[in-house]
C-alpha cells in the first residue's frame, strides 16, 4: 500500500514538473511578441517625429517667407510715405504761390469787367456820334438856308433854342420875342425831314425819332 501511494505521488510531481515546464515555456514564447512591439512603437515615434519635424520646419519656412515679405512690405510703406510727404509739401508750395497770385487774378477781372463797361461806352459814343454827324449835316443845310434868307434880307439876327418837345413849342400863343412869322424844330441826330406841318404861324418840321428840336425865329420880312 505504501509502494503504491508512493508511486501515485511520484506520477504526481512528473505530471505537475510537465505542467510547470509547459507554464514555462508558454511564457518565452510570449518574449518574442513584446520585441517587435517595442520596435514597431520605437518606428512609429521615428516616424513621428520626422513628420513633426517637417512640419515644423515648412512651418518655419512659411514664417520666415512672411517675415520678408513684411519687411518689403515696410520698405514700399517707407517710400509711399516719402512720396507722399513730397506731394503735400509741394501741393503747400502751390497753394501759397496761388494765394499770392489772387490779388492779382482779382485784378484781371476787375480789368475785364472794365474792359467789357468800355467796349459797352464805345458802342453807345459810336452811336451816338453817327447821330451828332446826323444832326450836324442837318444843321448845316438848315444854317446855309437861314444865311441865304438873312443874307436875302439884309438882316444881321438869327435865334437858336433847345426844347426837349416840340409840343411846347407848338403850343405857344402870342408874338415870340423878336419880329417873327417862322419857327422851324429841327429834330438832332438826323439826317432828313418826313414832314412839314404848319401851326398857326411856325413852322415846324419834324424827323423820325423824337429828341432835341432846333428853334429858328426868323423876321417877318423873310
Amino acid at each position: 500500500m505504501a509502494a503504491a501511494a508512493e508511486g501515485v505521488l511520484a506520477t504526481r510531481r512528473d505530471e505537475s514538473a510537465r505542467d510547470d515546464a509547459a507554464v514555462e515555456t508558454a511564457e518565452e514564447a510570449k518574449e518574442p511578441a513584446e520585441a517587435d512591439i517595442t520596435e514597431l512603437c520605437r518606428d512609429m515615434f521615428s516616424k513621428m517625429a520626422t513628420y513633426l519635424t517637417g512640419e515644423l520646419t515648412a512651418t518655419s519656412e512659411d514664417y520666415k517667407l512672411l517675415e520678408n515679405m513684411n519687411k518689403l512690405t515696410s520698405l514700399k510703406y517707407l517710400e509711399m510715405k516719402d512720396i507722399a510727404i513730397n506731394i503735400s509739401r509741394n501741393l503747400k508750395d502751390l497753394n501759397q504761390k496761388y494765394a499770392g497770385l489772387q490779388p492779382y487774378l482779382d485784378q484781371i477781372n476787375v480789368i475785364e469787367e472794365q474792359v467789357a463797361a468800355l467796349e459797352q461806352a464805345a458802342y453807345k459814343l459810336d452811336a451816338y456820334s453817327k447821330k451828332l454827324d446826323g444832326f450836324h449835316s442837318c444843321y448845316r443845310s438848315w444854317s446855309a438856308m437861314v444865311r441865304s434868307r438873312l443874307t436875302a434880307t439884309s438882316t444881321s439876327w438869327v435865334q437858336a433854342i433847345l426844347l426837349p418837345q416840340p409840343r411846347r413849342v407848338a403850343g405857344i400863343t402870342g408874338a415870340p420875342p423878336c419880329p417873327a412869322n417862322f419857327v422851324f424844330l429841327v429834330e438832332t441826330g438826323f439826317l432828313h425831314v418826313v414832314r412839314l406841318v404848319s401851326i398857326s404861324q411856325a413852322q415846324v418840321i419834324c424827323l423820325p425819332r423824337p429828341g432835341l428840336y432846333c428853334v429858328f425865329y426868323l423876321p417877318n420880312n423873310l
